[in-house]
């Protein structure tokens, strides 16, 4: 099923935009999440790539997850925390 769990903000006029957001969900695992970036643009929004983490159950999990295009090239990245029992995901930077 693919539903969405969370959107950040936009983040206008920056080419390095930091987020520190936080968001609570509840989720089965093994959970697979799939993270997309977008470019949030006046007439179209632009796709910057994704990354896929699979969520185990372990008590605390962080990464940085690379982030590829439709080609599969680098994109970037995101830094990512989740934490079990809370079921807190915070998205530090891209």
């Amino acid at each position: 099923m693919n539903k969405w769990i969370y959107q950040t903000k936009a983040h206008e006029k920056t080419l390095a935009p930091v987020w520190c957001e936080e968001f609570e969900t509840t989720v089965t695992c093994p959970a697979e999440i799939v993270v997309e970036l977008w470019d949030k643009d006046t007439l179209k929004d632009d796709y910057i790539g994704q990354a896929t983490v699979t969520l185990t159950g372990s008590t605390l999990w962080a990464h940085t997850l690379v982030m590829t295009d439709k080609k599969g090239q680098r994109s970037g990245e995101v830094k990512l925390t989740f934490q079990e029992g809370s079921s807190r995901g915070y998205m530090t930077s891209f």
